[in-house]
C-alpha cells in the first residue's frame, strides 16, 4: 500500500474492512463467549431460579443478594465462581483480540492466510501482547495513584488533579498510539522494545501522530453522537408499542447493531493504525 495523505486512508480503512468481513469474528465470538459466561454465572448462583412470571422481580433479586451474603457456601461459590470466569473470560480476550491484531497485519502486507492459520500464527505474540498490555497499564496507573491523591489531600485541588491527569493521559495516548502495529508489524516481540520503538517513531513523526489521533477522536466522537441520538429515538419509539414481548425483541435487535457498529469503529481505528503506521516507516 503506498504512501498517500491521511484522509486517503480514511477511505482505506473503510474499504480493507468490507473487503474484508472475517475481521470481525474475533469480536463476535467473544461477544457470544462472554454472553455465555455470564449465563454460566447466573446460574450457578442460582439467578435462573427466579420466577420471572412475578410482578415483584426486585423483591426476588434482594431476597436472593441477602441470602447470598448471609450463608458463607453462597458466598464462597459466588467469589469463585465470579473469580474463575473472568480469568477465562480475560484470558480468550486476550488470545481474540491477539488474533484480530494478526488478521489485521495479514490484510495489511496482503497476505492471504486462513483463520485457523492465522490463529496459530498469533499464538507467536500472545505474550508479548500481555506484556505490552501490563505495561501500558502501569503507564496509566502510577500518574493516578501518584497525581488524584497528591492533588486532593495535600494541594487541595482535586479538579486542578484531574485535568492533570487527563492532558497526561492524552499525551500517553499519542505517544503509545502506534504500539501495536509497531508490535505486529515491525519485527521485534520484546516488549520493552516495542514500547521503546514506539516512542522513538512518535518522536521522529510527532506532529503526524498527533493528527492521526486527533482524525479517530474526532470520527469515534461523530459516530458515537449518531449512534447514541439514534438509539435514544428508537428506545423512545420502541416503548410506545404495547406488546412486551416486540419491545424486547426490538431492543434486542438495536443492541445487535449497535454493537456491529461498536465493532466496525474498532476495527477501523485499528485498520487506520496500522496502514498508517506501515506507509510512514
Amino acid at each position: 500500500m503506498k504512501k498517500s495523505k491521511m484522509f486517503d486512508r480514511i477511505f482505506d480503512s473503510v474499504i480493507l474492512i468490507s473487503k474484508n468481513p472475517k475481521l470481525f469474528l474475533p469480536d463476535i465470538v467473544f461477544f457470544l463467549i462472554t454472553a455465555g459466561l455470564l449465563a454460566l454465572f447466573l446460574y450457578i448462583n442460582g439467578v435462573f431460579h427466579f420466577d420471572f412470571s412475578q410482578t415483584n422481580l426486585n423483591e426476588q433479586i434482594v431476597n436472593q443478594v441477602r441470602s447470598m451474603l448471609g450463608d458463607s457456601s453462597s458466598l464462597i461459590r459466588l467469589i469463585v465462581s465470579f473469580v474463575v470466569l473472568l480469568i477465562v473470560n480475560l484470558w480468550i480476550g486476550l488470545s481474540l483480540i491477539n488474533l484480530r491484531y494478526n488478521m489485521i497485519k495479514n490484510v495489511i502486507i496482503n497476505k492471504q492466510v486462513g483463520l485457523f492459520k492465522s490463529y496459530l500464527e498469533s499464538k507467536k505474540f500472545m505474550f508479548s501482547l500481555l506484556f505490552v498490555k501490563m505495561l501500558l497499564f502501569f503507564l496509566y496507573a502510577i500518574p493516578f495513584v501518584i497525581i488524584i491523591p497528591l492533588f486532593t489531600g495535600l494541594i487541595n485541588s482535586s479538579i486542578v488533579g484531574v485535568i492533570l491527569l487527563a492532558l497526561l493521559y492524552a499525551f500517553l495516548y499519542v505517544i503509545f498510539f502506534f504500539v501495536y502495529p509497531v508490535l505486529y508489524l515491525a519485527g521485534s516481540r520484546n516488549p520493552f522494545k516495542v514500547m521503546k520503538n514506539t516512542f522513538k517513531f512518535c518522536k521522529r513523526n510527532l506532529r503526524y501522530s498527533l493528527l492521526a489521533v486527533v482524525v479517530v477522536l474526532f470520527i469515534s466522537i461523530f459516530v458515537g453522537v449518531i449512534a447514541s441520538y439514534i438509539s435514544s429515538n428508537l428506545t423512545s419509539l420502541f416503548s410506545q408499542v404495547g406488546v412486551t414481548w416486540v419491545v424486547s425483541l426490538l431492543l434486542g435487535i438495536l443492541f445487535v447493531i449497535l454493537k456491529l457498529i461498536d465493532i466496525t469503529l474498532t476495527l477501523w481505528t485499528e485498520l487506520f493504525s496500522f496502514i498508517s503506521y506501515k506507509v510512514r516507516v
